[in-house]
């Protein structure tokens, strides 16, 4: 089977002069565009570098480095010479920045002058780091990364073996919900395969160039590249198709509709917090934005209401994103040229297995219309978590089924509906409330932003729901308010007791609403 070395080379070369990543810097707003040749010179430079400082296949590099150049190098660029590229998020604090890169046994770490202080406060607790490679200006006791990469060859790196079936391409943390994150070790074939699963393909086949049509194309990647949704979804998948995409630092509500114009955005992928922000903001500046046809909203569920209303406003159609994890090397469900049902996840990619099981006992297969928790498997999911055997056999069931923990059920149709993640479930007096259901029906009610449901330690139920709520400029409501429309559209024993209104709600590190925060709050206040 091939590898993503291969991929990347033969990808290149096929669209050598076509532009791929277009750059625009946060500060000047000027733009660098990377031809598909100037990619595999710099990828094979970064090979290169890292050969040279004595990288060797299986070695893991961290990078904490924001959505740049640089980080698209190095994303496809280390696997050349069979190392294995771990992107760190750059929001974490060094406690939390120690804790992975001295789990993953990092030899190479490449970060920026904006993050040197926090490493410099763990950097001497890494035993099994060789470099620290710095972007920017040279610092006592750091490798220059400019300086090497201008040594550095850019011709094909020294030739490596790679087993594409159980050589790891990336190690990706999970986002740690559920005590210390997990490193995820992702193959060649994981990332490869899960790229034709998305595309509808079989093993092997060539992909088609769909961007010889002669129409205008340009995706926009907003999302951290730290995160699998796009490194593999926007970074690796553009690469295969050989389109260009604009690459950002991060998202700017202000920003955002000026992208659209200048660049003439087609499409993009964002999390559903930035479509509630878009909406509040709108387009004051009446910017052009018809360009844009399409945006998939992923990586967190997209409330029907919220999708309905942004389509209405902006007349920009909004594509659930189905379903995806780190430990699946991102997609699993889409929608495959179907009908979108709205509350629906889709069906299974192809190629990908899935049961509805019992929670307490998963040789217990369900039915249509039964909610258990989604196990799956397939080419694409993870090799298993690095150097945590109690991890993975709290995940890996015989027969290499991978149990997601999402709580969910198949309709007599195939269509996945789910009920929220296991942990996430709220037990009321022995019923079990799925918190997205309730945040639905939530975002219903005129007016509101964002909405998040938790479970309320209760002495007599044991649990009961608890809503937060943000409310956009121009509205209002009361809590007696919510709570009566609740009443209205949900079973009594769903209706949240209390609703407590805020002015933004905390946000985990990927940018989803952080329900941990939310629920250590609340267990503080029932000792009090």
């Amino acid at each position: 089977m091939t590898d993503l070395r291969e991929i990347v080379d033969k990808t290149c070369d096929k669209y050598a002069d076509r532009k791929f990543i277009y750059w625009e810097d946060s500060e000047t707003k000027e733009t660098t565009v990377i031809t598909f040749s100037d990619y595999k010179k710099k990828t094979n430079k970064v090979a290169n570098m890292l050969y040279d400082l004595g990288i060797r296949k299986g070695d893991i590099i961290s990078t904490l480095i924001p959505n740049s150049l640089e980080l698209t190098y190095l994303a496809l660029g280390v696997q050349k010479i069979g190392a294995i590229f771990g992107p760190v998020n750059n929001r974490l604090l060094p406690d939390e920045l120690h804790y992975i890169t001295h789990n993953n046994e990092s030899s190479v770490l490449i970060t920026t002058e904006e993050y040197i202080e926090r490493v410099e406060q763990f950097r001497s607790k890494l035993p099994y780091l060789k470099h620290l490679i710095l972007i920017g200006d040279s610092m006592e006791n750091t490798l220059n990364y400019s300086e090497l990469m201008q040594k550095s060859s850019e011709n094909l790196p020294p030739e490596v073996e790679i087993n594409a079936d159980e050589d790891p391409a990336f190690i990706v943390y999970t986002g740690g919900t559920t005590g210390f994150p997990k490193g995820a070790l992702l193959t060649h074939k994981n990332v490869i395969r899960d790229n034709e699963m998305v595309l509808s393909l079989e093993p092997g086949q060539e992909i088609p160039d769909i961007f010889s049509d002669g129409e205008h194309h340009m995706a926009l990647v907003v999302n951290p590249l730290f995160h699998v949704n796009a490194l593999i979804s926007s970074l690796f998948l553009s690469l295969t198709l050989g389109g260009p995409f604009l690459l950002v630092r991060k998202f700017s509500a202000s920003n955002f509709w000026r992208w659209v114009e200048k660049y003439k955005i087609t499409n993009t992928m964002v999390v559903p917090a930035v479509l509630a922000i878009l909406l509040k903001v709108g387009n004051e500046k009446n910017y052009d934005i018809s360009s844009l046809k399409s945006i998939v909203s992923a990586a967190a569920p997209l409330p029907v209401e919220l999708r309905s209303e942004f389509q209405s406003t902006f007349n920009i159609a909004v594509i659930p994103g189905g379903l995806g994890m780190t430990e699946v090397s991102s997609g699993c469900f889409g929608w495959e040229g179907g009908p979108i049902i709205d509350g629906s996840v889709g069906k299974p990619l192809k190629g990908v297995e899935v049961k509805i099981v019992d929670q307490n006992d998963p040789s217990v297969v369900l039915g249509p219309n039964e909610p258990g928790e989604l196990i799956l498997r397939g080419p694409h999911v993870m090799k298993g978590y690095f150097k945590n055997p109690e991890g993975n056999s709290a995940v890996f069931l015989e027969g290499n089924w991978l149990r997601t923990g999402d709580v969910g059920y198949f309709d007599n149709d195939g269509y996945l509906f789910l009920g929220g993640r296991s942990k996430d479930m709220i037990i009321r007096g022995g019923e079990n409330i799925y918190p997205i259901e309730i945040e639905e029906i939530l975002h219903k009610y005129k007016g509101v932003s964002e909405a998040v449901v938790i479970g309320k330690p209760d002495k007599i139920y044991g649990q009961v729901a608890k809503a937060f709520v943000t409310m956009k400029p121009e509205y209002q409501a009361t809590e007696a308010d919510i709570i009566e429309f609740c009443k209205n559209n949900l079973a009594d024993y769903k209706v949240p007791v209390e609703v407590e209104f805020r002015d933004s709600l905390p946000k985990s590190k990927i940018g989803k609403p952080d329900k941990k925060v939310l629920q250590e709050e609340e267990i503080e206040k029932s000792k009090l």
